[in-house]
């Protein structure tokens, strides 16, 4: 037997004041007895049961310590499969992500629909790759989905080396976070199922969009996009450091920028069982592309062994609940005033 929360285990050591209150409530009766309200006669029979009612509620008191530490037997070993696939998210970080067509800004929104992509996966490894000019792996695959929000928080196209919206330097960057998977211990063992994300609001050329997905394509990954943006567009804001607007992105000629969801490219990347979801101002989501992905097939990923116990905490705490009902009913001196009734 072992104990699964041995913490409240020192709790016993209350039990020597709980028999110092009985202790002092004895005390007080005996001064009360000297008074004459109880007869004499039957005061040792009292005084017994009161030690009988002191025991048991201390030894309630113990059972529930007892129960609370959680006592567990057993201890056989189990197996139990992992499966999951392996996920890349690759997020648009090019100065267009910060336009306000969507609120608060086209980048908020991908943040906050990527995080209720990770509170709704379980068990599948996930890495973030990030883009502009060029592709950067901000995450190799894990299951620390805390660590890829906190990640996710930071990203910001101020830290992007190069400008621009390069998706074939992504879908590379994504290419290489898959290829650098631990490899299976059985060679024999199918490859592990894999899948890309990619957000963007699809400024970018067309012959990068068809090498893209030529390169998807022969990695036999499942591509899938999101496009964040509106047909109308937006002016490009730019940021101060202190976080500040300053000014709107212009061209060489003066004019200022206005960019456009490009959702032609994005519609044209998707490779294998993957789609296109658009993410408007008030419409769209990526909760479809949650289940989608769950209609993906698994792979197995390794086998968890644990130990499985059978948890006894119930049997002290129905021991204490007995013996806790059993002096809550039993009154020490109704019993014998009672009979000294009928006998009087």
């Amino acid at each position: 037997m072992e104990w699964a929360a041995p913490e409240y285990i020192w709790m016993l050591g209350g039990l020597p004041v709980v028999v110092g209150l009985f202790a002092w409530a004895q005390r007080q009766r005996r001064a009360a007895y000297a008074h004459g309200w109880l007869p004499e006669d039957i005061r040792p029979t009292v005084r017994w049961r009161r030690h009988v009612q002191a025991a048991v509620v201390t030894v309630a008191v113990a059972l529930l310590v007892l129960g609370l530490a959680r006592p567990r037997m057993g201890g056989a070993e189990r197996e139990v499969e992992q499966r999951g696939l392996d996920l890349v998210v690759a997020l648009d970080l090019s100065r267009s992500m910060q336009a306000e067509d969507i609120a608060p800004t086209r980048l908020d929104r991908a943040r906050s629909e990527l995080h209720d992509v990770l509170n709704q996966l379980a068990g599948d490894r996930v890495a973030l790759v990030v883009f502009a000019g060029t592709g950067l792996l901000q995450a190799p695959l894990t299951t620390d989905y805390a660590a890829l929000r906190s990640l996710l928080d930071a990203a910001d196209p101020a830290s992007m080396p190069a400008p621009g919206s390069n998706v074939e330097g992504a879908l590379q960057a994504a290419t290489n976070a898959l290829d650098a998977r631990d490899t299976p211990t059985d060679p024999n063992a199918p490859p592990r199922a894999q899948a890309v994300l990619l957000l963007s609001d699809g400024e970018f050329h067309g012959s990068e969009v068809e090498a893209a997905r030529v390169q998807a394509q022969s990695n036999e990954i499942a591509l899938y996009t999101a496009g964040i943006g509106t047909e109308d567009g937006a002016r490009v804001p730019i940021y101060n450091e202190n976080g500040t607007r300053t000014e709107w992105l212009r061209e060489d000629n003066g004019s200022i920028v206005t960019t456009r969801l490009n959702d032609e490219a994005l519609r044209a990347l998707p490779t294998g069982p993957g789609r296109y979801y658009e993410l408007g101002p008030t419409t769209g989501s990526l909760s479809a592309f949650v289940d989608d992905l769950r209609g993906l097939e698994r792979s197995l990923i390794g086998v968890e062994r644990f130990d499985t116990y059978y948890e006894g905490f119930w049997i002290p705490l129905a021991l204490a609940l007995g013996l806790l009902l059993v002096d809550a009913a039993w009154d020490p001196a109704r019993p014998v005033f009672a009979t000294n009734s009928a006998i009087a």
